[in-house]
């Protein structure tokens, strides 16, 4: 479980980064402009992939540590 988290939050933390650097890389693979050509739905989905990747590699550094602490 802890390696599946890490591996959703590092995805997230891609997505992130590649949103940040080309925010148009979604409105080309989706083929929709929600926004209208403002941006405002781009920044939105770094904000929401950014916080997903802090929860779930925030978890899963949680929950290795509390494995690693019960184990020894």
């Amino acid at each position: 479980m802890v390696r599946l988290a890490a591996a959703f939050g590092a995805l997230s933390l891609v997505l992130a980064g590649l949103a940040a650097v080309n925010p148009q890389w979604i409105e080309s693979a989706v083929g929709l402009s929600p926004d209208g050509g403002s941006g405002e739905s781009e920044w939105w989905l770094v904000a929401v992939f950014a916080l997903a990747a802090l929860t779930l590699l925030g978890g899963a550094l949680a929950a290795h540590r509390a494995r690693h602490a019960a184990a020894t």
